[in-house]
């Protein structure tokens, strides 16, 4: 190979401003519901461990998931990653159209965590099973660890940007194969992991301070924050129904 052409094909590759700069765009467009949800989350947080009345309600409804069963999280993370969002963006001004293409959006991204559901609580229960309820510092920073250097760059992140070419390729499995080349995480996935990870990071240190029974249901609570602004990076420029 001649030396100037793997110059020219080194060069060619993104650099990490221009990876992040699709995250950032949509983070200054979607902050005040960003932040608004992440302060309801840590408001959560304190008030279990500050407010007898507050933990007690929080254990009915942990309660609740293990009587209703695997249901539980494809009802509970459809609604709270697909449609709280919406209402969030509409509530605080961001985005207040009310049209079938946004209709057509909202049922999409809850067919996505509706199937998510089921994977994300599988994984909270096998870490919880593991690792158990310990606060310790080493236990916590185990969990976030695996959570987000394993689960979330291999599983939770590849299944939203997956979603979304497949949708964009009407479906069509052979021609989903065909985009998904050596640099596709790369392009695809990494645009969308550098927000994850500043936004769920700090999250999971707290998730991971609560019991296993609870982790899903505050899981589920975070990502309405992190549903707004991880979707909107996935769906950036590509072609909708």
């Amino acid at each position: 190979m001649n030396p100037s052409d793997a110059t020219i094909e080194i060069d060619s590759r993104p650099s990490l401003g221009e990876l992040a700069r699709p995250a950032w765009i949509q983070l200054r467009r979607l902050w005040k519901p960003f932040v608004l949800i992440q302060l309801i989350g840590l408001g959560v947080v304190i008030a279990y461990f500050n407010h007898a009345g507050f933990a007690r309600a929080c254990d009915a409804a942990a309660g609740l998931k293990a009587k209703v069963g695997w249901p539980f999280p494809m009802i509970v993370m459809p609604i709270m990653a697909g449609v709280v969002p919406e209402i969030f963006k509409f509530i605080t001004g961001v985005d207040r159209k009310l049209d079938r293409q946004r209709l057509r959006d909202v049922l999409f991204n809850m067919g996505i965590f509706s199937l998510a559901g089921l994977y994300i609580d599988l994984f909270y229960r096998l870490l919880g099973g593991w690792l158990g309820d310990s606060r310790e510092v080493g236990v916590v920073a185990l969990k976030v660890g695996i959570d987000q250097l394993v689960y979330t760059p291999l599983i939770g992140i590849p299944w939203i940007v997956i979603c979304y070419s497949l949708r964009e390729v009407r479906y069509s499995i052979r021609s989903l194969m065909r985009r998904i080349g050596r640099d596709w995480y790369v392009r695809e996935v990494v645009p969308v992991l550098i927000p994850c990870w500043g936004y769920w990071v700090p999250m999971c240190v707290l998730m991971y301070l609560l019991p296993p029974s609870l982790t899903f249901i505050y899981g589920a609570l975070a990502s309405a924050a992190s549903a707004t602004l991880l979707v909107a990076v996935a769906a950036r420029g590509r072609v909708r129904e």
